[in-house]
């Protein structure tokens, strides 16, 4: 049988394994990282579906270290390919909300502007109309005034063209003339502020149309800035809980850990145990044998499975999840729980009972064959239908396809030993 990673070096793995998650989590806790801000959107949603898409490989072909350990593993990976995504995000709508407030305080100030310039061309005007009042006002005295008066020239007139006394106008001549122009300049002046007025009406008009769409363009802005917050504000508290449930996971992962070294070691000297035992019965058949039995070759054994569909072949590999080369002891035949299961080869039970790694587990002796000691193990399964030492024949009906021990999905962990050691079993498997 092929010697087992060791405890210590799973222990060393997988402490690695979460130190390397905790730096993850400190580093989004600090500044964020230059070269993800600049990472476009859908290269990041790319790389997290790609992550996704290999832990479901890793969900599939992974069947040898437990349930618990397995499942934090990938959760704790789930969430990390989350962060880069959920930190773009934030940064995204953090930076919509600075840009839209910036934008409403720049309209906020030019409508402020505009509405300043209004009040001043509403003063101007007011001021305008005052004067044109006034000076109606006036012409309409100077009228009077002179038709009453007999062509003097009243005292208030008199002050308005800026003479001392009536003395300085002392002929009837002379007042009827600067009536005249009194008149005129009147006329003037109240043409003049109506003309400016028309101007600073038409400026009013469009000053009013100006501050009515700042006012329009603000609100839009700020209904913006308000979603873009909310938007920020979300994305924070969702990096806020990727980052706690992070944290939750690593102690998660720790605690599978242990508990899968404690398994670990159960499930080594269990296989080292087996092996002992198929070494010992080799040993016995081979002394107490008259020939080496029938050659050993392919088609020696039948498929164990009415279906041949292997999930997960025999072979040294790196663990994807304990990161160390690793050997896959067997074949994994994938097929739904409950699905029959027979016996490889004519035999005898060995074994046939529950333990922790291998879950319901069958094992059968098949005595020599060219001059080998054979023996195959059945695992996972929900049932077994035969007992110990009982004998069996090829093709009988020994158990059903289960999801026992460590696996996460209904399968069949199928194992040739010669010789007390596991070798491949496709290498021997035919109808």
């Amino acid at each position: 049988m092929a010697r087992r990673a060791t405890p210590r070096l799973l222990a060393a793995t997988l402490a690695g394994v979460l130190v390397a998650c905790l730096g993850t989590m400190a580093a989004l806790t600090s500044a964020a990282d230059p070269a993800l801000a600049k990472k476009p959107r859908d290269e990041l949603e790319a790389e997290r579906d790609a992550v996704n898409q290999q832990l479901e490989e890793i969900k599939e072909q992974i069947d040898d270290v437990s349930a618990a350990l397995k499942e934090a593993y990938i959760a704790i990976e789930t969430t990390k390919a989350e962060l880069p995504l959920a930190e773009k995000t934030l940064a995204e709508a953090t930076a919509r909300y600075t840009k839209a407030r910036s934008s409403y305080q720049a309209v906020n100030s030019r409508l402020k502007s505009a509405k300043k310039s209004k009040h001043a061309v509403e003063s101007q005007i007011a001021a305008a109309q005052e004067a044109v009042a006034e000076a109606k006002r006036s012409l309409g005295e100077v009228a009077r005034e002179a038709v009453v008066g007999g062509g003097s020239v009243p005292p208030s007139i008199v002050l308005l063209l800026g003479a001392t006394s009536v003395r300085e106008l002392d002929t009837s001549l002379l007042a009827v003339e600067t009536l005249t122009r009194v008149r005129a300049r009147a006329l003037t002046r109240a043409q003049d502020e109506e003309a400016l007025n028309k101007n600073r009406e038409a400026k009013l008009i469009a000053i009013t149309d100006i501050i009515a769409s700042l006012k329009s363009e603000a609100k839009a802005i700020l209904s913006e800035a308000k979603a873009s917050k909310n938007e920020a504000e979300d994305a924070k508290a969702k990096l806020d809980r990727l980052i706690a449930n992070q944290e939750t996971q690593a102690q998660v992962l720790e605690d599978a850990r242990q508990q899968y070294l404690r398994e670990e070691e159960d499930l080594t000297r269990e296989n080292e145990a087996l092996a002992d035992e198929l070494k010992r019965l080799a040993n016995e058949e081979k002394e107490g044998a008259t020939d080496g039995g029938p050659p050993l070759t392919t088609g020696a054994f039948g498929w164990p499975l009415a279906s041949q569909v292997v999930s997960s072949p025999f072979g040294w590999r790196i663990h994807p999840i304990l990161g160390y080369r690793k050997l896959h002891t067997g074949t994994d035949f994938s097929a739904p729980c409950g699905t029959p299961i027979y016996s490889s080869a004519a035999g005898k039970v060995l074994s046939a009972g529950s333990q922790p790694a291998w879950g319901v587990r069958t094992v059968i002796s098949h005595g020599l064959m060219g001059g080998h000691s054979l023996a195959s193990t059945y695992n996972h399964q929900s049932r077994v239908v035969v007992s110990v030492d009982q004998t069996v024949e090829r093709g009988q009906l020994i158990g059903y396809v289960g999801t026992t021990g460590w696996s996460t999905g209904c399968h069949l962990h199928f194992e040739i030993y010669v010789d007390g050691g596991v070798v491949d079993p496709q290498q021997y498997l035919g109808h």
